[in-house]
């Protein structure tokens, strides 16, 4: 399959590429929409602050587009940050709007008996969300961040505990989009990858 990544300034985007590129498919990196918009799958991933992002996806005229590609349900992945931007603001910018896809503003992690940021391995619980995601309940998966959603029961997603339990991701027939790494997860973010793509 021919994806494209959204290249947009953020980190994280050469290990995406990586795993896409092992699990056999080819990549085009690209900050221009126009060079992405005909590919098969576009992946949204990221790591970084919320506001700063934002600020860098009006500077490349790529929040409209985006907003267009996803809200037509055509196969996307997004990740980490390329999954907080997807919904209405964040704790962390608190001025600045998200793309508003979806529904729900992320919080800071306020546990004083756990360390923040969110790193490391942790599980995810996802049962009856009628998606790829019930294939993998209660495996591993890999964390990085500080702002966390709410679990919104309008939204079935997997669910994953980290002092408070928060929505880690959510999925349909056409799109992924994760908090956790899949692509820094081993096998098992490589298989997530791999099914959901062959199920397009």
């Amino acid at each position: 399959m021919n994806c494209g990544i959204v290249d947009y300034g953020t980190g994280n985007v050469q290990s995406v590429q990586n795993a896409l590129e092992h699990i056999g498919h080819s990549i085009i990196r690209s900050h221009n929409f126009d060079e992405l918009k005909n590919t098969d799958l576009i992946i949204f991933p990221g790591q970084g602050a919320f506001g700063p992002a934002m600020a860098k996806l009006n500077q490349l005229e790529l929040i409209a587009p985006l907003q267009a590609y996803i809200t037509s349900k055509r196969p996307f992945i997004g990740i980490c940050l390329g999954f907080q931007l997807l919904f209405n603001g964040s704790e962390e910018a608190p001025n600045d709007t998200g793309l508003n896809c979806f529904d729900g503003t992320f919080k800071r992690f306020k546990n004083d008996a756990l360390s923040v940021p969110h790193m490391g391995w942790n599980s995810i619980t996802a049962t009856n969300t009628f998606s790829i995601l019930d294939a993998f309940n209660n495996e591993l998966f890999y964390f990085v961040h500080s702002y966390y959603l709410p679990i919104n029961s309008n939204a079935l997603g997997a669910t994953t505990n980290y002092g408070i339990p928060f929505t880690s991701a959510i999925a349909n027939d056409t799109q992924l989009i994760t908090q956790f790494h899949p692509e820094k997860s081993g096998r098992i973010g490589l298989e997530l990858l791999r099914q959901f793509i062959q199920s397009l």
